[in-house]
C-alpha cells in the first residue's frame, strides 16, 4: 500500500513589525551638536542627514538608531530610546533643522519637557538600511496598530504656502491612520512660518481655499512606487480619495481656526480685527462644504475632482472680488448672503464643466 506524501502547509509570510521606540526630544539637539551644530546641518535636508550621518552610525549591525543604542555598551545611550508619545510626520525633502525648529516650537508651546518627551522620528526609530517594500496587510494592520499604540501624532506643515507633507503619500497615510484609531492630530510650524502666515490671513481669507486648489491625494507620491501602490490600495478599499481630501482639509481648516481663535483672546492681538477674519471665515466654510454637498450629489462620493473644482472657484471669484472689497471695510450680511449664494452656484457650475471636458 502506497503511503501519499504529507502535505505541507507554506507557513504564512512574516510582517515586520513597526517599532514605537523613540528618542527624547532633548538628545536631537545633542545630535546636532554631535554633528558640527546648526552651521554644519544648515539648508541640509533629513535624507542629506541620513546619508551623511545616521547610516554610518548604524551601518554595522544594520539597525534603527533607536535600536543600536539600546543594544550599545554605552550605558547612558541604553537608556535613551523608550515607547514614544508623539509621531512625527514630516518629509524627507525639506530641512532637518526646520523639522526640529517646528517641534521645538510645538513642545514649548504646549509646555512639554523636552527630556521626557519621546519623539518617534523614522530618521532615528526606522532601520536606514536595505528598506524593503510593505505589502498590503502591513499598511492596514501593523502600521495602524503602531499609530494606535503611540496616540498622537505632529505633522510638519511647512511650507504654509505649499506644505509639501500633504503631497506626499506617507504623510497623508499617517494623518489617515490617525483619523482611523482615534489618535490625538496636531500641526507643528515654525515661529517665522506662523508669523508669516498670520501676517498673510487677514487680507486672505478667501484665497485660503485658493492655496489647496491642487490639494488631491491621489496626485500625492513616494519615494518607492510599491509603497504608494500599496497605500492607494487601502485607500481605495476604505475612505476614498474625495473623502481623504476632506480629511486633510478638515484638520488643516481646524488648525486654522485655532490660530485666528489664539489672536483674538491674545493681549498683542487686535482682537476686533481677528473678530471679523474669524466671521469671513466661518462664512468662506460654510459656503465651501455647501457646494461640496452639492457637488456629491452629481459626482458622487468617490471622485476625487470635486474638491478640487471647488477650490478653483473660490480662487478665481477672489480675484473677481478682490477690488471691490477693497473698497469696504466691512460686507454687510445682504452681501455676505448674495455672496454666500453666488460662491455655491458657481461651485456647481465649476463642477460640471470640468465634468464634461
Amino acid at each position: 500500500m502506497m503511503r501519499g506524501k504529507v502535505q505541507i502547509s507554506p507557513e504564512p509570510p512574516t510582517i515586520d513589525p513597526l517599532s514605537i521606540q523613540g528618542l527624547p526630544f532633548s538628545h536631537f539637539h545633542t545630535l546636532i551638536n554631535q554633528w558640527g551644530g546648526h552651521e554644519a546641518l544648515a539648508r541640509m535636508s533629513t535624507s542629506q542627514v541620513c546619508e551623511k550621518y545616521v547610516k554610518p552610525m548604524t551601518r554595522d549591525g544594520g539597525k534603527s538608531l533607536c535600536e543600536t543604542y539600546a543594544e550599545s555598551c554605552n550605558t547612558e545611550r541604553q537608556s535613551l530610546p523608550a515607547k514614544a508619545d508623539w509621531f512625527v510626520s514630516h518629509s524627507w525633502g525639506s530641512g532637518f533643522l526646520d523639522a526640529v525648529e517646528a517641534l521645538q516650537d510645538f513642545f514649548t508651546d504646549h509646555k512639554l519637557d523636552f527630556d521626557t518627551t519621546i519623539v518617534w522620528f523614522d530618521l532615528f526609530s526606522n532601520p536606514q538600511h536595505n528598506t524593503s517594500a510593505k505589502p498590503f496587510e502591513w499598511w492596514k494592520t501593523t502600521f495602524m496598530e503602531a499609530v494606535k499604540d503611540i496616540g498622537n501624532v505632529v505633522m510638519i506643515l511647512q511650507p504654509w504656502q505649499d506644505p509639501v507633507p500633504l503631497k506626499r503619500t506617507w504623510c497623508v497615510y499617517e494623518l489617515y491612520a490617525c483619523h482611523v484609531t482615534n489618535s490625538k492630530f496636531e500641526f507643528a510650524i515654525t515661529r517665522a512660518e506662523k508669523e508669516a502666515f498670520l501676517k498673510w490671513l487677514p487680507s486672505h481669507v478667501e484665497g485660503f481655499f485658493m492655496q489647496f486648489h491642487d490639494l488631491t491625494c491621489s496626485r500625492s507620491q513616494a519615494t518607492q512606487k510599491s509603497d504608494r501602490k500599496a497605500i492607494f490600495e487601502v485607500i481605495k478599499s476604505s475612505i476614498g480619495f474625495l473623502e481623504l481630501d476632506l480629511l486633510v482639509l478638515t484638520k488643516v481648516r481646524a488648525w486654522v481656526r485655532s490660530q485666528i481663535h489664539q489672536q483674538m483672546v491674545s493681549e498683542d492681538g487686535d482682537a476686533e480685527m481677528w473678530r471679523e477674519v474669524q466671521r469671513q471665515f466661518s462664512e468662506v466654510e460654510n459656503a465651501f462644504d455647501e457646494a461640496v454637498k452639492r457637488l456629491k450629489k452629481v459626482f458622487g462620493h468617490k471622485n476625487a475632482s470635486t474638491l478640487r473644482f471647488g477650490s478653483r472657484y473660490v480662487g478665481a471669484f477672489e480675484r473677481r472680488q478682490i477690488m471691490r472689497e477693497k473698497m469696504v471695510n466691512r460686507l454687510t450680511d445682504e452681501i455676505k448672503r448674495e455672496r454666500r449664494r453666488k460662491w455655491t452656484r458657481h461651485f456647481n457650475v465649476c463642477g460640471t464643466k470640468h465634468a464634461v471636458e
